[in-house]
């Protein structure tokens, strides 16, 4: 039989009480009181049977999950992005998905995509390519960043090209397969859009 698996972030409300006990409490200052603050948690939904899907397993990130931050898969990998970090989590057994690790941002960051083995983070003005080949020691390879102001609103990744489209519908085509991978230079610059 085939089993065929959905995967989700979600932002809980309440603290998942985990074996270890720990709990994390957030100090409100206008009030004086003590919160529990909002968690995520990756969750595994198998959808064999469409109508009724089920929880197949879950995992708590360490970090909190926002609007813009995503997951893509490759091979037996997740890639999740939260505000500045960048999450791998292995699925080769999705009823009991395993964290590796995390790489930190300097800013915040919301989608990525995956080529190979390299993951690219966006955000507001640049892409980072991160080399996961080792994915319990991913790496930061290289920086993309538009030579002007305008932020990004688009990206993708396509056989050896990145494609950035900033906010003026402007597109970016850059050449990942060039001689120095530490300065990604634009093919293209400011193709208007339609």
């Amino acid at each position: 039989m085939r089993t065929i698996f959905a995967f989700v972030i979600v932002t809980l409300i309440v603290v998942i009480n985990t074996g270890c006990g720990l709990g994390v409490l957030e100090h409100n200052r206008k009030t004086g009181t003590f919160e529990k603050p909002q968690e995520s948690a990756f969750i595994v939904v198998d959808t064999t049977d469409v109508k009724n899907p089920t929880v197949a397993g879950s995992i708590p990130l360490p970090f909190r999950v926002g609007p813009n931050n995503n997951v893509v898969f490759s091979g037996k990998y997740a890639y999740v992005t939260t505000a500045q970090h960048l999450h791998i989590i292995e699925l080769s057994d999705p009823q009991h998905p395993d964290y590796m690790t995390s790489l930190a941002f300097s800013d915040d960051i919301g989608k990525a995509r995956v080529s190979g083995h390299q993951v690219y983070v966006e955000s507001r003005y640049r892409i980072y390519v991160v080399d996961v080949s080792n994915p319990t020691r991913p790496a930061f390879q290289s920086t993309v960043r538009l030579n002007h102001i305008n932020k990004i609103k688009d990206f993708d990744v396509h056989e050896s090209y990145l494609y950035v489209m900033d906010t003026d519908d402007h597109l970016h085509i850059f050449d990942l397969a060039g001689e120095n991978p530490n300065s990604l230079m634009p093919l293209h610059c400011r193709i208007s859009g339609f």
